[in-house]
């Protein structure tokens, strides 16, 4: 059987269209019976069309006849007068435009009349038919033929003119046109492509229609047409190809009156595809339509089949040949209804439901293994391997099964050479039955590398009898490199750790660095020559400290000509420097040095504390050697711990000298400062002393005790006063100043009433002053007392109401008191002091509490003092544990504010 009709949807289909047989066979019977109809219709019509022809022409023949009869009666045609006779006929030709001609010969065949004129003598007397109007004395035509008058074709009617004895008088002729044939047919309205012929009794066409002038003339006696007219006595119908070589359907007769062996012979043929037209709309409307029902029956056979049954079926084999695959989840998809597919789909899922969980109690055990897990037979194929032991050998698990496995990636040993496979401990399980572990051995992937591993090959036994093994095992790459990484943080960890007591015992650099090149040697597992080079800060170059499995003296004085190389490329650069090889790097000077002693690569790492390079600790191989990211951590590591030895030496030594350099500062210093202090204090009493005698004085002569003075007077001794007191003012900031500085304030703490302190302070000023200043005390009576030193704030508000008087000529200075409430519930006591004086420009706000620094600092101020009075209020705030503040704009006033804690 044919490979597409095992398919379920091609046999339903092939099912419906032979259903559909008998309905097209109906259509086809059908299609034949309106055929057989039309063809009849068709060749009926034809012939109807052939015969209103024939009648046509008979009538044309009887007319000639009739109109023979009437011109036999004429005297002009009796008594020969051509003249007459030729006037009368052409008008009756001109009235009948079926006849050609109209004319009269004598007895003897001489024409003497003609409606066309004669330009020479004719004679009929030869014509067969002009002989048998004489013989006969009655009507005679002719065949067709080419007039002698008109030269035209056409057929030629004769009738005699007797007199009463019987004697021939004339014979009066007519020439019957074949232009009413072509004009009659047109007349008809023939189907579109419909043919008329009109053919004599030889075969030869007379008349045509439609093309005449191709067609006259031809013989057409093999044509089926004509041997048709011929066998069935002239008339009947005949389907034939015709003259164009289309099929036509034919209806043909012949044309009566003409006599015996003159037959004419007419056919009207019409087009098949015309004939057939309808039926043919017909029959592919009607099989359109049945391939339109058919084409959606097949359709919904398709989908509904491929719904219904198709894919039920394709579903249930879909599933079968998962399952065969090994896809254990396989399921039909279908529901588990009454029908016989939905009965047959509920088993089959019962079926893979109960294979799958056997097997996925097998599969979790082998696929939940981190370990390599893989079953061997007697043969020593694999029967199952884990997922895990494909992954780690870098195989599928396909490619695995039913393969021998050591082949595969156990047939070399560590070191590449080949294991037999009778030496195997995983093979040897399968002949000595017992259990085989092996702690370190190499199994091979797919990519040709290796990695160790720990296995255990144990025999499967069943009734006793040895039926395979299973192996597991385990990548132990992570546990060597962990172990190798062990080892090697343990060399590192005693190289630094020795490093570090020979830093913490001694700062001598000849012993720390033989300690690190020793360590570097012992680190590194093949021969090398190592180098230091240190930065001396005098000489701002780097030289030579030391070395190993060098030559000293030879290579100190290469480093002099040298001026440090690739050394002072790391040093420089603060990282490492690597070369692969110096002997051949463009960048090396005298490569016949390096060649000479054998040294190859080259690793630089600098010599870094706190992030300042102090030299460099250089590494030549004498092999070529690419120097790992562990190598170069490690040394520069070991730099690193070198590098504090160094900068602690260096610290040292600096620290030493500056230990004498500050011995002897101080000792200055404090020489100076004694000398300071007792020019400060000699001056202070030399300077206070002699101005408060002048006070005294002038006291006494502005009071009047040494008799009246005038007011001016008066008033220029205050001002002397004012001065004086100013000067003494400015003696006792500088002290103050010079006391804050050498730190030799004391504060003094008790109890002060502010009320009593406050009031006290108020009676200090006077409010008749030289300029128009006016004072506001604003201060509660209920003020609690506090803890300070009364002298030093004292001190404070004094300076600040000082200040303000000074730059204040008039208005107002305000001294406000207040208790504030802080965080963590501790309160504070509030001064301001506040002016409406010239203010202070805000460039000199942040810098207002500084040593000589005045609100007009300019060099033609007009306030005086030394800029100390802010400075000794600030610090003396500060010694009291509190802050002080200024706002101020200039031409608006300041204020000052001091808090102090309040300790009651």
């Amino acid at each position: 059987m044919p490979r597409f009709l095992s398919s379920l949807r091609v046999r339903l289909l092939l099912l419906v269209l032979v259903t559909a047989l008998p309905g097209l066979g109906l259509i086809l019977y059908e299609g034949l019976e309106r055929w057989e109809l039309a063809t009849h219709i068709s060749e009926q019509r034809a012939l109807d069309h052939a015969r209103e022809i024939s009648r046509e022409h008979e009538g044309l023949i009887q007319s000639g006849h009739r109109l023979l009869q009437a011109l036999t009666e004429i005297t002009s045609v009796r008594a020969h007068d051509g003249e007459s006779c030729n006037r009368l006929f052409s008008k009756m030709v001109k009235s009948q435009p079926a006849f050609m001609n109209l004319g009269a010969a004598k007895p003897d065949g001489d024409v003497f009349c003609s409606a066309i004129p004669l330009t020479q003598p004719v004679n009929f007397a030869d014509r067969p038919y002009f002989q048998q109007a004489l013989r006969t004395r009655d009507l005679a035509v002719s065949e067709y033929l080419v007039g002698r008058i008109s030269g035209k074709p056409n057929i030629a009617i004769a009738y005699p003119a007797v007199d009463s004895s019987g004697v021939v008088q004339a014979v009066v002729l007519v020439g019957l046109s074949l232009d009413w044939f072509n004009n009659f047919v047109a007349e008809l309205r023939l189907p579109q492509g419909s043919v008329a012929t009109l053919t004599d009794h030889n075969g030869m066409i007379l008349a045509r229609y439609p093309e005449p002038e191709k067609w006259i003339g031809k013989l057409v006696a093999d044509t089926p047409v004509f041997k048709a007219s011929l066998s069935h006595q002239g008339e009947g119908v005949v389907e034939a190809t015709g003259l164009d070589g289309a099929r036509h359907l034919y209806g043909f007769t012949k044309l009566s009156g003409l006599g015996p062996g003159r037959d004419i012979y007419v056919s009207v043929g019409v087009p098949e595809k015309i004939a057939f037209s309808e039926v043919r709309k017909i029959i592919r409307r009607d099989l359109t339509l049945i391939g339109i029902v058919l084409a959606f029956s097949l359709a919904g056979v398709w989908f509904g089949a491929g719904h219904f049954i198709t894919r039920p079926v394709n579903d249930l084999v879909g599933a079968t040949k998962r399952l065969a695959a090994g896809d254990l989840s396989a399921r039909t998809g279908l529901s588990h209804g009454e029908g016989e597919l939905n009965q047959l789909a509920r088993s089959f899922d019962q079926m893979a439901e109960s294979l799958r969980r056997i097997t996925h109690r097998n599969e979790l055990i082998l696929n939940s293994a981190g370990e390599g897990i893989f079953g061997l037979d007697c043969e020593e194929k694999a029967t199952f391997v884990n997922p895990a032991a494909a992954e780690m050998l870098g195989h599928e698990v396909e490619q695995l099964i039913g393969q021998p496995t050591h082949p595969i990636f156990h047939q070399s040993r560590p070191d590449g050479t080949p294991y037999p496979s009778e030496e195997c401990p995983i093979y040897a399980a399968l002949k000595d039955g017992t259990t085989h572990h092996i702690t370190d051995e190499v199994f091979w992937k797919k990519d040709g590398t290796s990695f160790p591993v720990e296995y255990i090959s144990t025999p499967i036994k069943e009734d006793g009898k040895l039926t395979g093994a299973v192996v597991t095992f385990k990548d132990i790459t992570e546990r060597k490199r962990a172990e190798e990484e062990v080892r090697r943080n343990l060399e590192r960890i005693q190289a630094l750790r020795e490093i570090d007591q020979a830093i913490s015992s001694t700062l001598n650099l000849d012993d720390i660095f033989n300690v690190l090149l020793e360590r570097v040697d012992t680190f590194l597992l093949y021969p090398a020559a190592t180098m230091v080079r240190l930065f001396n800060q005098q000489t701002r170059a780097l030289e030579f400290f030391t070395c190993r499995n060098l030559d000293k003296d030879e290579w100190k004085a290469r480093d002099a000509s040298s001026q440090g190389g690739r050394a002072k490329a790391v040093f420089e650069a603060k990282e490492p420097l690597l070369v692969r090889n110096v002997q051949t790097d463009p960048r090396t000077w005298e490569p016949e040095f390096f060649r000479k002693h054998g040294l190859v690569s080259y690793l630089g790492v600098p010599l870094t504390a706190k992030g300042q390079p102090l030299g460099v600790l250089s590494l030549y191989t004498k092999q070529e050697h690419e120097f790992s990211k562990e190598e170069v951590d490690f040394l520069s590591t070991l730099a690193g711990q070198a590098a504090i030895a160094v900068q602690n030496s260096q610290l040292y030594e600096q620290t030493k000298k500056q230990t004498e350099e500050l011995k002897k500062t101080i000792a200055e210093l404090e020489t100076a400062n004694q000398v300071k202090n007792q020019f400060l204090s000699v001056m202070s009493h030399e300077l206070r002393t002699p101005l408060n005698v002048v006070l005294g004085y002038t006291g006494m002569l502005r009071d009047g005790m040494l008799g009246e003075i005038p007011p001016e007077q008066k008033k220029v001794l205050g001002k002397v006063i004012n001065r004086s007191n100013d000067l003494l003012t400015m003696i006792r900031d500088v002290l103050q100043t010079t006391q804050i500085e050498s730190r030799s304030v004391i504060v003094e703490r008790q109890l002060v009433s502010l009320l009593d302190f406050l009031d006290k302070l108020r009676t200090g000023y006077d409010p008749s002053l030289d300029k128009e200043v006016n004072f506001v005390w604003d201060y509660p009576r209920d003020l609690p007392p506090v803890i300070t030193d009364s002298e030093k704030l004292k001190q404070i508000l004094q300076n600040l109401i000082h200040n303000a008087i000074k730059f204040t000529e008039k208005g107002s200075v305000t001294i406000t008191a207040r208790i504030k409430e802080g965080i963590r519930q501790r309160q504070f006591v509030e001064f301001k002091v506040a002016d409406s004086g010239i203010g202070i420009s805000k460039e000199l706000l942040p810098v207002i509490f500084e040593k000589f620094i005045q609100a007009d600092s300019t060099e033609t101020r007009l306030y005086g003092g030394v800029g100390l009075g802010l400075y000794i209020a600030k610090k003396f705030t500060e010694m009291l544990g509190g802050t002080v503040q200024v706002e101020s704009e200039p031409g608006k006033g300041s204020t000052f504010t001091v808090t102090l804690p309040l300790e009651q």
